[in-house]
């Protein structure tokens, strides 16, 4: 029997006995987790910082050898009602790594928020490291009840936030419990992410530049409720974040007065020639490229690349066309197993968060015409159904990625992943297809070490 002395936790998640369950959500619900962190809405944290040596600094400053640092970091901790610090929980430094092997990541952390993104070709010689996308948000709609982000510190007014999330990590699988989102308990969810896994067979395909996550979804009611789960990106501006030449690329095309970064966005739309901004706060200052810059951490300061969205082969893409790192594809697609009925997947793509989010909590959907604007800094999906009377089921969402222009200290090396898949809804597509294969992998890779032999 484990000892709690030695704070170390066995849980078994399984979604309960009460009524049917579909095959992915039986197979992700019977998966183990050692340790678990819980993160409540009224919970403070905040930056200490510390001397160190040769650590990956939270926010990088510079691109090429700007991920490590010799002098002091910011670690993060939990500041309790008596004013002292403490650790906090297990989730929120770091979490489980989701993405192919070596085609970036990111965590999505015991507070609902996703941190550490270098899916844009960011490595220590290359772009600086995104350490959160506030706006990049995954939310849940039970019936006629308001819509939720699953997140505990909401990052904008008009989204409802949880009261508190449970986190869960095993790799290559990060799990968050729900706290029940109905009157009466009668809908439970839990939200898992995780990756194409191949620890034997077909192992190529471990660079799968996709990450799924699925809801599953538990209705304990006696009658068929609506449910929906939603996904925003905010891919074309990355807030806290400037463009920085490089030897190949030392001069913009223009530097402008604009009142604000979203002008300057607008400025590169609508400049054949432009293929990336910068935009710095403190100087209204507006700077286009003829390619995609380097992005590096600098407070006061967003950068994009130019791109436009469209819906392919039924997911919602946004397609980078310059030159540069991250010039490439991100795709946003959607299932849902067979026991959820009436099934829709639906996109919107729009300058205004808030509009979209409105729209989403009207009726868990989006209209399926004149709704994408292909220049718009936000697109979002939502994959809706009905969820039958005692059925456990789940929906899912993939965020899949195509980045060939990958560089080496500015020399370009290219990404192995894009031999194996043509684009970023070829690879997103394809992950829909292996859920219930890649469950069952990370499963049976679990089990080889839990059920050892060995102490």
């Amino acid at each position: 029997m484990l000892s709690n002395s030695l704070f170390l936790l066995v849980f078994v998640v399984v979604m309960g006995v009460d009524g049917n369950v579909s095959k992915l959500a039986s197979i992700l619900g019977s998966l183990e987790f050692y340790n678990q962190g819980t993160v409540n809405s009224t919970d403070s944290f905040e930056w200490v910082n510390h001397k160190c040596m040769y650590l990956e600094a939270q926010n990088v400053t510079k691109p090429n050898w700007g991920w490590t640092d010799y002098s002091h970091f910011n670690y993060l901790y939990r500041r309790t009602k008596d004013g002292h610090v403490d650790p906090p929980p297990s989730g929120m430094r770091s979490a489980v790594p989701l993405g192919g092997i070596t085609t970036g990541m990111v965590e999505l952390r015991a507070d609902g928020s996703l941190h550490e993104w270098t899916v844009f070709n960011q490595y220590p010689a290359g772009s600086g490291k995104i350490q959160r996308l506030d706006d990049a948000v995954l939310g849940q709609k039970v019936d006629t009840m308001d819509a939720q982000v699953i997140r505990t510190h909401s990052s904008r007014s008009f989204m409802k936030g949880v009261p508190y999330l449970r986190y869960y990590g095993a790799h290559p699988v990060g799990m968050l419990g729900i706290p029940a989102a109905a009157p009466g308990n009668y809908m439970y969810t839990k939200l898992y992410g995780y990756s194409d896994f191949r620890p034997v067979e077909d192992i190529k395909l471990n660079t799968r530049p996709t990450v799924a996550f699925t809801m599953s979804v538990q209705n304990v009611k006696g009658e068929p409720m609506p449910f929906s789960f939603y996904f925003n990106m905010p891919l074309i501006e990355q807030n806290t974040h400037r463009a920085t030449p490089n030897p190949n690329h030392k001069t913009p095309l223009s530097v402008k007065q604009e009142a604000n970064d979203m002008a300057c966005q607008m400025a590169c739309q609508q400049n054949d020639k432009c293929g990336g901004w910068s935009y710095e706060a403190n100087k209204q200052e507006c700077s286009q490229w003829d390619w995609v810059p380097e992005a590096s951490y600098s407070e006061g300061s967003s950068s994009a690349p130019k791109a436009t969205w469209n819906i392919t082969n039924g997911c919602l893409t946004q397609w980078r066309s310059a030159n540069g790192d991250t010039n490439g594809q991100i795709a946003l697609c959607g299932t849902a197993e067979s026991e959820v009925d009436d099934l829709e997947v639906t996109f919107m793509a729009n300058n205004d968060l808030a509009t979209i989010w409105s729209e989403f909590n009207k009726n868990g959907k989006f209209p399926t015409s004149n709704n994408i604007d292909a220049a718009a800094v936000h697109g979002s999906i939502a994959v809706s159904g009905t969820i039958p009377a005692h059925v456990t089921t789940t929906l899912t969402i993939t965020l899949s990625w195509w980045f060939p222009q990958k560089t080496y200290l500015w020399y370009p090396v290219g990404n192995f992943y894009t031999n194996l898949f043509s684009s970023a809804t070829d690879a997103g597509l394809g992950m829909l297809d292996t859920l219930e294969e890649s469950a069952t992998r990370i499963k049976n890779y679990h089990n080889a070490f839990l059920n050892s032999s060995l102490p």
